[in-house]
């Protein structure tokens, strides 16, 4: 099976560019030619028509599509034609204005025309440091994203440790290529027990609605706690990494993989990290392959609502800045001086030649 990337906006190339360099199908798309030129890797690029960037602005990234849709979905059709292309991955910042703003009239149109193939959005979500228009322009696109029928995996921004911008967006990048190119690898392998091969990760990313990944590996915790049944449920809820958090009000399908030790394979139990959630799910797809080794315990929830506590944080910083900056807006930019300097110099005086003539006579 081959999995497509698309990278749209300046961010979602980003991340993009790095699974370019390892080979897998790729496409960049945004209305800045310089963004487009900085991926090094893609060879692919798409440049839409109608303004050099947007700046930001997602309404006009939204409007200048309809110019561009037709040549778009044709530009993709032909970088993935090929019927072993299974699964298009599409990534996009929610916060800038092109990925943003193009991205949910993107997917929709994709979801209808490539009947034949899985599109999954990849939104990333803004860390709370960024500005105001950020947040807003998120809270716009998850909404339009809620409406159209497809998996969306979202990135968490807020997720990263690290301080600063170029260590986060580095570290946000190499987390997903190494999670999602785990996962793509994994579905190769074959097990005596059981297996969740192609078929079962397409049937998992075909699911409408939000979704998420969690990630353990049992073998580092060993030792550093009293591993149990219910130790690793109590650990699975923080495990997320970059991915969004888990909403556990509703689930449709469950992949489940364990890669490692056959002792620590017996602690995994799927019903109990079932019942947290509120229903059990439609499908559940699980591989397990034994390993001297290891101890790396994947989960892929697909379905869900999205997580609550994350949208409140969006909305609440919009607000807040909202009404920080309106106040700001207000306030007149006129300069009021209280006192005034006299700064005209002394008129000069002119001297006659004569006088300054004599003054240097010895």
């Amino acid at each position: 099976m081959r999995v497509g990337l698309i990278g749209i906006g300046q961010a979602g190339a980003s991340v993009v560019d790095k699974f370019a360099e390892e080979g897998y199908e790729t496409l960049a798309i945004n209305y800045s030619l310089s963004d487009l030129n900085s991926c090094t890797h893609i060879q692919n690029k798409h440049l839409l028509i109608g303004s050099e960037g947007v700046g930001k602005d997602r309404s006009l990234a939204t409007s200048l599509m309809q110019m561009n849709w037709e040549k778009t979905v044709e530009v993709v059709k032909e970088q993935f034609s090929q019927t072993s292309t299974k699964l298009i991955f599409v990534v996009f910042s929610t916060g800038g204005g092109t990925g943003s703003g193009v991205a949910s009239i993107f997917l929709d149109l994709l979801n209808s025309e490539l009947e034949d193939k899985v599109v999954v959005a990849v939104p990333i979500l803004p860390h709370k440091s960024e500005s105001a228009i950020s947040h807003m322009n998120t809270l716009e696109c998850i909404r339009e994203l809620s409406e159209v029928d497809v998996c969306i995996l979202p990135i968490d921004n807020n997720k990263s440790s690290s301080v600063n911008k170029l260590s986060l967006y580095k570290e946000v990048n190499e987390s997903f290529f190494t999670t999602l190119n785990q996962i793509i690898t994994q579905t190769s392998l074959t097990s005596p027990y059981s297996n969740l091969d192609q078929t079962d990760l397409i049937k998992l990313f075909s699911t409408v609605g939000w979704s998420s990944i969690a990630q353990l590996n049992l073998a580092n915790m060993n030792g550093q706690v009293n591993l149990s049944e219910e130790s690793i449920v109590d650990q699975i809820s923080s495990s997320n990494g970059i991915f969004m958090s888990v909403n556990e009000s509703k689930i449709i399908r469950l992949g489940l993989t364990f890669y490692g030790q056959e002792s620590l394979m017996n602690l995994v139990n799927t019903s109990s990290i079932l019942n947290k959630f509120s229903n059990h799910p439609l499908d559940i797809f699980e591989g397990w392959y034994p390993n001297l080794s290891q101890g790396y315990l994947r989960l892929i929830y697909t379905g869900l609502s999205f997580d609550t506590e994350r949208l409140g944080k969006i909305e609440g910083k919009t607000i807040s800045d909202s009404e920080t900056l309106e106040n700001v807006l207000n306030q007149s930019h006129k300069v009021n001086v209280k006192s005034q300097v006299n700064l005209n110099k002394p008129n000069k005086q002119r001297k006659a030649l004569s006088s300054i003539l004599e003054k240097y006579k010895k």
